[in-house]
């Protein structure tokens, strides 16, 4: 049985957090292994919304197994990102110097 993501109620984005839409899947992967950067955080990009970054490529086959992807998040496998569209949050593969938005980047 696959797992749901509840779209009401919601939590938005905070530095240590993504979109409550994002969190179940964030966490499921982190227990698959997958690592993200907690140590920059959330990076509120004035462009995209708020980002958290994924040390590696995201598993989306993974995801695609374990969750009922609801329509308003986006499997992006060619920008390597998952993008909630009802909280501009997005979980996307760290590039090594890139710029953001925003006063925060990437460590």
């Amino acid at each position: 049985m696959k797992i749901e993501i509840v779209e009401s109620p919601f939590e938005p984005a905070t530095r240590l957090s993504v979109c409550s839409h994002l969190v179940p899947i964030v966490n499921f992967l982190e227990k698959s292994g997958a690592e993200f950067d907690w140590a920059t955080g959330v990076i509120p990009d004035k462009a995209v919304g708020n980002i958290l970054l994924s040390e590696d490529d995201i598993d989306f086959v993974l995801i695609e197994d374990n969750f009922n992807i609801p329509d308003y998040l986006f499997l992006d496998r060619f920008r390597n990102m998952i993008f909630c569209k009802k909280c501009w949050c997005v979980v996307e593969k760290k590039s090594p110097g890139k710029v953001y938005n925003s006063s925060i980047q990437p460590r």
